[in-house]
Formats: structure tokens, sequence, C-alpha cells
């Protein structure tokens, strides 16, 4: 990982605020979701889901699962192809999948691309 002087200062906002024990429970980013958006969002995966002592480290084993996007408590939302939008039935197993039990401690965490795509029935179970 960059040293914190490299970082942006969001990043360095989220980390303090991380270790801090001051992470909000929900964050809107804005922006491209195959670019920096979406770098922002595995880079507060890593953080909260890293093992090391100064997180995130980008090389343990949490770390590259949550850039890989396969960690088993961090959950991605994304359009269908076909419909190119957000259903209800996916937002459900997700609050379903939410109130479940960590299946490795900890947190839990779920990254919603292209919110804006949920049809109204999903956007108002997602409230």
């Amino acid at each position: 990982m960059p040293r914190e002087s490299d970082l942006p200062d969001a990043l360095v906002k989220l980390k303090h605020g991380f270790q801090n024990g001051k992470l909000g429970q929900a964050y809107l980013v804005v922006g491209d979701p195959r670019g920096n958006a979406a770098r922002l969002a595995e880079f507060v995966l890593q953080m909260i889901f890293c093992n090391s002592g100064d997180p995130p480290c980008g090389a343990c084993n949490n770390c590259r699962r949550a850039a890989g996007r396969i960690h088993p408590d961090a959950a991605w939302i994304e359009p269908v192809r076909k419909s190119r939008g957000i259903l209800v039935e996916k937002v459900r197993e997700i609050i379903r999948n939410t109130f479940e039990t960590t299946l490795e401690g900890g947190w839990k965490a779920v990254v919603i691309v292209n919110a804006e795509r949920m049809n109204s029935e999903a956007a108002n179970k997602l409230l």
C-alpha cells in the first residue's frame, strides 16, 4: 500500500476515522464505477477487513479478497445486464444477508454500483 503521505485527502480522512473508531455506517461515492469510485470502495473494504496492524496492507488474504470482490462478508450489487437495473429481489437478498451473522467475524459491507439504476420498488425496499 502507498504511504499515507501519498494518499489523497479523502483516503487519509477515511483511514483516520477508521483508526479512531469513527467510520460512518454509509458513504455515497460519486464517480466512475470502474475507476476511482471503485478503487475507493475497494480501499475501504480492504481497510475494514485487513489483518495487519496498519490497514490496509494490500497483501494479506483479506485485502486480496476484498480487492478481488470475493470477500464473503462484502457484497457488491450491480445492475443486471438484461434490464440494466437493480431489481428489488437483489435488494431483498442483500438485506437478508446483512442481518445474518458475519462469516468471518467483524464487519459486513455492501457496495451498490450505479445505485441510480434501482427501480423505485428496489430503492424503497432499501430505505
